[in-house]
């Protein structure tokens, strides 16, 4: 086998390792999430504020959805590890401990002064999406697969 081919397959199992190995880190982290709840569709500019089993996530966040993909950039991850229950939002880019039951939450938005609930069961999946409509009305997608965005 010449050099250059024998580098080749080198390449392609070193290629292929990172691969797995990548692919494996994200079944790991993905297994840690408890819910994984993104700003959707529609959103130019509005504050919300975001509340989870009562406990207060952030306040006055604005959220302006991009046209391209249409996702904000405001998101909250829970996770679990070791038993408890950590989250981490894109304000504050770090984790910190929350109190929550495993089989349902609530979720609570302020949206344009109203207050509007859901109820939300781990059984239903724990990817949560909130979209806003034509008058200016919150619903929420909650499905076992992550979603796709356009």
């Amino acid at each position: 086998m010449k050099k250059v081919d024998l580098m080749k397959v080198i390449n392609l199992i070193l290629l292929s390792f990172f691969i797995q190995s990548s692919k494996a880190q994200n079944l790991r982290r993905d297994s840690s999430i408890h819910l994984d709840i993104e700003f959707g569709e529609h959103f130019k500019k509005d504050k919300v504020d975001l509340f989870i089993n009562d406990s207060l996530i952030f306040k006055n966040a604005i959220l302006t959805s991009n046209k391209y993909y249409g996702l904000t950039y405001v998101w909250v991850t829970v996770e679990k590890k070791n038993g408890r229950y950590f989250i981490s939002t894109s304000e504050t880019k770090t984790s910190y401990p929350i109190t929550i039951d495993s089989e349902v939450g609530k979720i609570n938005l302020r949206y344009h002064g109203k207050l509007k609930k859901f109820e939300i069961k781990s059984v239903r999946g724990k990817y949560v999406v909130f979209n806003t409509g034509r008058h200016s009305e919150i619903t929420c997608t909650q499905t076992v697969r992550p979603p796709l965005f356009d």
